[in-house]
């Protein structure tokens, strides 16, 4: 009977101590991947600092804000005296909304993939143009940046970047790159373009990584003033999250593309 009694209580205390275990990890684990995050971010902070900090920033949407329908430009003191934030700041709409983003400090917008986007305004007329953007899917299809003359949808456009069949597709002026990999597993990932004549090429990224490029022969209209995010006028809506999208008048390069991606990974 003793032996029975000892077997009991022993049993007892090795569920106790599990328990005390258990919640021990669901206290520890969490606050160590904050702070896991919180390093991470402050890296990306430094390295959107870096942008910041260079000529030729047209746009940089950051999604800091994480409520209302104005999407604030960081990008606004960029020697630009004449700013406009009425202007010159994203507008979200028709159904866009804030979201968890790649950090757990700040936001992301969603899109429903059928009337949902960004509209902005901005000088798109340069001879260079780069662009950089996080985003996850799992959608085969949709549009993820367009151009346009006007800010309707149905404007004349000559710069879309979009999905097809998964991979990323960047259209320029009727010629256009098409990615290897795959982006619509669910994951967060880094699309970046770059054109312009410095290089004389238009070149497409994905997560760091040059995916294609091709010969450069017209860089398109000058007519265009406006942009949208989370669509494109040659496939539609965009389903999914984006997280931070800048644009420039320049040709980033390779190591500010990859440097972007390795700081910036959630």
């Amino acid at each position: 009977m003793n032996h029975s009694k000892k077997s009991y209580v022993t049993l007892i205390e090795v569920m106790l101590a599990a328990a005390v275990v258990a919640i021990l990890a669901a206290i520890i684990i969490p606050f160590f991947g904050k702070a896991s995050q919180k390093g991470k971010y402050t890296q990306w902070n430094s390295q959107k600092n870096r942008f910041l900090s260079q000529p030729g920033l047209i746009s940089y949407f950051d999604f800091m804000d994480k409520q209302g329908q104005i999407l604030g430009n960081s990008a606004k003191g960029m020697g630009k005296e004449d700013y406009d934030a009425a202007i010159f700041d994203g507008r979200l709409r028709n159904g866009a909304k804030w979201q968890q983003g790649r950090w757990q400090m700040k936001g992301a917008v969603a899109f429903n993939g059928s009337s949902s986007y960004i509209s902005a305004t901005a000088d798109l007329s340069e001879d260079a143009f780069s662009a950089l953007m996080w985003f996850k899917t799992d959608s085969k299809q949709g549009g993820l940046f367009s151009t346009s003359e006007s800010k309707a949808l149905q404007s004349q456009s000559d710069r879309s970047i979009y999905l097809n069949q998964g991979r990323i597709v960047s259209y320029m002026n009727k010629k256009l790159l098409e990615s290897k990999t795959q982006c619509n597993d669910g994951q967060w990932h880094l699309l970046a373009i770059t054109i312009g004549p410095k290089f004389n090429k238009h070149k497409l990224y994905i997560d760091g990584e040059l995916e294609i490029e091709n010969e450069l022969i017209n860089f398109g209209s000058k007519l265009q003033k406006s942009y949208f995010i989370g669509f494109s006028k040659r496939v539609g809506y965009f389903r999914g999250a984006i997280d931070e999208a800048l644009f420039f008048n320049r040709e980033i390069t390779p190591e500010e593309i990859s440097e972007a991606y390795k700081n910036g990974q959630p």
